[in-house]
């Protein structure tokens, strides 16, 4: 009977083991999915600041910017 007990008592063990390391798997692969979303968030706001304050758009009551004059190609020097 006592044979029996410890061979429970192993199994048990091993059972709550296999149990933690797949937990610890999950909470490793959520972990590096928020790692990556930050990371991807972080070059998107990099890339916001680098662009000129006229083409962000924060709370939708920025302009984008003039278009540029037009060049007449006119060879008439009056115009």
């Amino acid at each position: 009977m006592n044979e029996i007990e410890v061979e429970l008592r192993v199994l048990k063990a091993e059972t709550k083991l296999d149990a933690l390391r797949e937990a610890q798997a999950v909470v490793n692969a959520v972990q590096g999915n928020l790692n990556q979303r930050i990371e991807d968030l972080a070059v998107k706001v990099a890339v916001m600041e680098a662009k000129p304050s006229s083409h962000r758009i924060l709370d939708g009551s920025a302009t984008l910017p003039k278009p540029a004059p037009q060049l007449s190609l006119s060879s008439d020097p009056d115009m």
